[in-house]
């Protein structure tokens, strides 16, 4: 009796149980609905009190997991964002909108994000032996490889994803970036003009296409590219380091002056980066007559970057070479204006121009016959530059075979100065060589 007694009174305590389990389940809902709403009013706390009873009851719920993922990715506390991220999967239990490719992505973000590429494409790769890989998801996978370098498998999984379809844009740009990164830029210009050619929108596609043609040396097509993109989109300071540079090689040096300076003024340590620019915006004043400022940011370069060999060669070059402000000022002289000089220097030594065979804003290249000779075999070469690097044998020789290309063995070189064993060559290979004294 006493046996049939606590039997019945274990199975009404089991009964209760199980009742206040039920009741608790079916209340699951009215307890995710309150954290939803706990959520919205920005209540983490509160949030995840009804949260964790609902995981109480039942661990694989996904909607609950899924709510607790997202408040710890958004702390950052990725490691209890992944358990959660795990626990849906462990269950297998999904909704509409809480699925397996929603999860494994999810993931994938979160392990690419703390720079977990491996495990991030582990996800993406069990999506596609299922068979569940979007062309999204695909794309993630693409991006993952290509920031760790991996370009083999990148392209791998672009060839299989221009199967999925061509028509992307973006893939084209996935393309492009290998390229670019491997040096192949003919290759990665036009793929990224087959991108935008297919709607794809992106600015570093400006970006890239800038960089192109500015190591092509096209500095018009890379400036039109650089100014395309807007300051919100990109550091402003690279911007304005490139557009700086564009405006140095294509010869506009007042506004290469404004641009760079500019940029000079927010840099707070020097480097040899900045060197760079700065001995660029020294040569800036230097070609608009402003020796003087050049030489201050000169010097200063000097004192952070010693042992950056141009800026030694200018100060050396105006301290003992061209002191004479007469000197100084043919660095300066417009283009044309040098020009007159130059052929007016050639006639008072006795030559007569034949032909001018190269010219630019610093060198000047001419076919000349002597007027005081009446040899058949008077042809000489005459090369005049005010560049202020020092002319050396190797440059010497260069203008030998472009001599002996124009039919003539006779070298005359006019230059603001020239290495020592430059000299010496001239002397024992019969080049003819003045300094600037000749003006």
């Amino acid at each position: 009796m006493n046996f049939f007694l606590m039997g019945i009174i274990l199975i009404s305590l089991i009964f209760i149980l199980y009742l206040r389990y039920f009741i608790l389940f079916l209340l699951i809902p009215r307890q995710l609905n309150l954290a939803i709403k706990f959520l919205h009013h920005n209540d983490e706390s509160q949030a995840v009190k009804f949260l964790s009873r609902i995981l109480k009851l039942d661990r694989g719920n996904p909607q609950a997991n899924w709510l607790m993922s997202q408040i710890y990715m958004e702390k950052k506390q990725f490691i209890l964002a992944q358990m959660y991220l795990y626990d849906i999967l462990y269950n297998g239990k999904f909704t509409d909108q809480i699925n397996e490719v929603k999860v494994r992505e999810t993931l994938a973000i979160l392990y690419q994000s703390i720079g977990d590429y491996n495990k991030a494409l582990v996800q993406y790769y069990l999506l596609k032996k299922k068979n569940k890989l979007t062309i999204s998801s695909l794309k993630n996978s693409i991006r993952i490889v290509i920031e760790d370098k991996n370009y083999k498998q990148a392209n791998v999984l672009l060839k299989f994803a221009y199967t999925t379809d061509k028509t992307d844009g973006e893939l084209d740009y996935f393309s492009a970036l290998i390229d670019f990164d491997s040096s192949r830029f003919p290759s990665a210009e036009r793929k990224l003009k087959e991108s935008m050619e297919k709607g794809y929108k992106n600015y570093k596609i400006d970006l890239l296409l800038g960089k192109i043609y500015f190591l092509s040396r096209k500095y018009n097509l890379a400036l039109k590219h650089f100014q395309n993109i807007s300051a919100e989109y990109l550091n402003a300071d690279e911007l304005d380091s490139f557009i700086g540079q564009c405006f140095y090689h294509l010869k506009d040096y007042e506004t290469t002056i404004k641009v760079l300076e500019s940029f000079l003024k927010k840099i707070s340590r020097k480097n040899n980066f900045t060197a760079n620019l700065d001995y660029m915006l020294g040569c800036a004043y230097e070609a608009i007559g402003n020796i003087d400022k050049a030489l201050d940011i000169w010097n200063e370069i000097d004192s952070y970057a010693p042992v950056f060999q141009p800026v030694k060669e200018k100060i050396s070059f105006y301290r003992n070479i061209a002191k004479d402000e007469k000197v100084r000022d043919l660095f300066s002289l417009d283009p044309l204006l040098f020009t007159e000089r130059v052929e007016s220097l050639i006639t008072a030594m006795d030559f007569d121009i034949k032909k001018k065979i190269f010219e630019d804003d610093r060198s000047l290249d001419y076919l000349c016959v002597s007027s005081r000779s009446i040899s058949l075999f008077n042809l000489f070469y005459i090369h005049v530059t005010r560049k202020t690097q020092p002319i050396s044998i190797e440059f010497l020789n260069s203008l030998f075979i472009k001599a002996k290309q124009k039919k003539t063995r006779s070298v005359v070189v006019i230059a603001p100065y020239y290495r020592d064993d430059a000299m010496a060559f001239a002397k024992r290979s019969g080049i003819t060589a003045y300094t600037f004294n000749a003006f």
